[in-house]
Order: C-alpha cells, then sequence, then structure tokens
C-alpha cells in the first residue's frame, strides 16, 4: 500500500516547521542584537526591558551606583549547541570605578525568544588605581 499525502498536509507541516525554526532560532539573534545596540549605545532603559526580571541584573542602577561605568558586547558565533538550546550567546564587558579600585567584569549571557536570560559572571578584575602600600609609613622629618 502506498502512503499517502495532500498538498495540504504537506504545506501546513511546512509552515509549522518554518514557524518553530523562527521562534527558536531566528528570534533569539533578533534579540540578541536588539540588546547588544541597546548596550553599546548606552541604552539602559532598553536594555534593561529586554531583560525582565532585574533583581540581579539592572544596568541603570549599575549605572548610577558605579562610576565611569562602560559596556562593551558581541555575539558569539552560532554553534549547533546554541541552536538545541533554543538561545544565542552574549559576552558583556563592564569597567567600572568603586571605592579605589578599577573593575574589569566580563558577563556572559543567553538570550532567547523570551529576553535576556541566565547571567553568568565570568571573571572579575580589580586593579588598585590608589597606591596602598605606604598607608602605615609615617616620614619623621626632625
Amino acid at each position: 500500500m502506498r502512503p499517502r499525502f495532500s498538498l495540504r498536509s504537506l504545506l501546513a507541516a511546512t509552515t509549522l516547521l518554518a514557524l518553530f525554526l523562527y521562534y527558536w532560532v531566528i528570534m533569539p539573534t533578533r534579540t540578541a542584537e536588539h540588546f547588544i545596540r541597546a548596550v553599546n549605545s548606552q541604552d539602559y532603559a532598553t536594555a534593561d526591558k529586554l531583560v525582565g526580571d532585574t533583581r540581579n541584573f539592572d544596568l541603570m542602577r549599575w549605572k548610577v551606583d558605579r562610576w565611569g561605568l562602560t559596556t562593551e558586547t558581541e555575539l558569539e558565533p552560532l554553534s549547533l549547541s546554541q541552536i538545541l538550546q533554543g538561545g544565542r550567546n552574549v559576552n558583556m564587558r563592564m569597567k567600572y570605578f568603586q571605592l579605589d579600585e578599577l573593575f574589569d567584569m566580563q558577563i556572559q549571557l543567553t538570550a532567547t525568544s523570551h529576553g535576556m536570560k541566565n547571567f553568568r559572571t565570568i571573571k572579575v578584575l580589580p586593579k588598585a588605581v590608589i597606591d596602598t602600600s605606604q598607608r602605615g609609613r609615617i616620614l619623621d622629618t626632625r
């Protein structure tokens, strides 16, 4: 017995596959690109709207609390693991000044169809700006 199919079912299956691929691959890429444009132009309000839950990651608050905040973001190349997970990885580098140290922080975020998720700090590199090695020494000039 030969399998039967119709053009209508083939068209419906093709449409459903296209919708799924758009939702699973294209939407995360567009979300990531929108986030990158917002952060690189220092439009932190738009970037925070894409994040959604800003309890742990609020760029507007960071801009106020940390003096001299500068950010750089870039989109990682598309890989098979990102396609299978339904997201795109974004690397973000933040530099800011706090107390007497200059911090260089690298964060990895994942863009999904619903916004930015899974914030993971890769490394934080503090650099002392003020020399504190001479703090206890008092010069006696008598």
